[in-house]
C-alpha cells in the first residue's frame, strides 16, 4: 500500500514538474507579432501562439478629407474616412452627396380684402451631417441657412460678414443642425408690388469664408447673385 502511495506521489510530482514550465511559458514570453494596422486582423504571438488582440469590426466614423470636382460642394464627391478603433490605421473612400441642393422658387397667389397678394418662397435641401463633417475636416466652425434682402437697401456692403453677422437690411434664417428641405418665405406681397426685387440665397460659412448658393452655383461675391420678383416667377411658371 505504501509503495502504491509513493508511486502515486512521484507520478504527481513529475506531472507538476512538467506542467509548471509550460504554465509559465506564456506569462514569461516576450510576445512577438506583426501589427498590420487593421483591427479586423487578430494579433497572434509568433512564439507562443497566444492571441494578443482579438479582431473586431471597423468604426469608420472619422472623416479625414473631402474631394469635390473644382471644389464644387454642390455636386457629388468623395470623402476619406478612417477607423477610430485603437491602433487601426485603415481608411476607405466613400461617395458623398452635395452639401446643399437648390429647389428653386415657388409662389402662392391669394385674395384678401378684394386685393391680390403673393407669397414668394425659395427652398433648399441641407445635408446637415455632411456639412458638419466637412467643416470638421477643415477644422473650422460653420453655419448655414437662407437669406433674403432688397438689393437697393443693401448697397455695397456684404449681406453676411466674415464673422457671420448679417447686415441690418438682411433677413437671415439659420438652419444649422436641420436636415432636409428648408424654406424662406416673403408673405403678403400685394399685386401692385409684384415687380419689387429681392435676392434669395442659401449661405454657408466655414470660419471666415462665406459662400452664397443659388441654383447650382456657388458665389463669394453677392453682386453676382440673381435678382428675382413675383412677376419673374409668375412668367416662368406661365411659360413652363
Amino acid at each position: 500500500m505504501k509503495k502504491r502511495v509513493l508511486i502515486l506521489c512521484l507520478t504527481l510530482v513529475l506531472s507538476l514538474s512538467l506542467f509548471v514550465p509550460l504554465a509559465f511559458a506564456d506569462s514569461e514570453c516576450e510576445h512577438s507579432y506583426t501589427d498590420d494596422g487593421d483591427c479586423t486582423t487578430p494579433l497572434v504571438c509568433s512564439l507562443c501562439d497566444k492571441i494578443i488582440y482579438v479582431q473586431t469590426s471597423h468604426n469608420f466614423d472619422k472623416t479625414e478629407s473631402y474631394s469635390y470636382a473644382d471644389g464644387n460642394f454642390l455636386s457629388e464627391g468623395k470623402k476619406t474616412v478612417a477607423c477610430t478603433n485603437s491602433g487601426c490605421t485603415t481608411t476607405k473612400e466613400l461617395d458623398v452627396k452635395p452639401l446643399v441642393d437648390s429647389l428653386g422658387y415657388s409662389i402662392r397667389e391669394y385674395q384678401k380684402n378684394d386685393s391680390t397678394y403673393y407669397s414668394l418662397a425659395t427652398s433648399y435641401i441641407f445635408n446637415a451631417k455632411e456639412i458638419k463633417a466637412y467643416a470638421n475636416s477643415l477644422g473650422k466652425e460653420y453655419e448655414y441657412g437662407i437669406m433674403c434682402y432688397i438689393p437697393n437697401d443693401l448697397g455695397n456692403d456684404p449681406p453676411i460678414n466674415s464673422d457671420g453677422t448679417p447686415d441690418v437690411t438682411v433677413l437671415k434664417i439659420p438652419y444649422k443642425g436641420t436636415n432636409g428641405v428648408c424654406d424662406l418665405t416673403i408673405p403678403s406681397i400685394i399685386e401692385d408690388r409684384a415687380g419689387d426685387e429681392f435676392v434669395f440665397a442659401a449661405y454657408l460659412r466655414f470660419g471666415s469664408d462665406v459662400y452664397y448658393i443659388q441654383s447650382d452655383k456657388i458665389f463669394t461675391d453677392n453682386k453676382d447673385l440673381t435678382i428675382v420678383n413675383c412677376s419673374i416667377v409668375l412668367d416662368k411658371l406661365a411659360n413652363n
